[in-house]
């Protein structure tokens, strides 16, 4: 579905249609969370209750990079 990009004040919002609203069972004043995919060039949108949970490709990049710096440290930890 698009939508357009709208002025708020000084911010930036979308306008979420009520159809998408009602089957999230989301509404005015609940909290959901934005997350960057950066993989697949996408802005996520998600419940605050939802139980998946992705990792910021720059997280796991990082993550990996440690791991292969400290491999030999790290098993001998293990």
């Amino acid at each position: 579905m698009r939508q357009k990009l709208v002025r708020i004040g000084n911010s930036t919002g979308v306008i979420i249609p009520k159809v998408l609203l009602d089957n999230m069972k989301l509404d005015a004043g609940k909290y959901v969370f934005l997350e960057e995919d950066l993989i697949n060039n996408s802005l996520l949108i998600r419940k605050e209750n939802s139980t998946k949970t992705t990792f910021n490709p720059k997280f796991l990049k990082l993550l990996e990079d440690v791991n292969n710096n400290y491999k030999d440290a790290l098993e001998q930890l293990a």
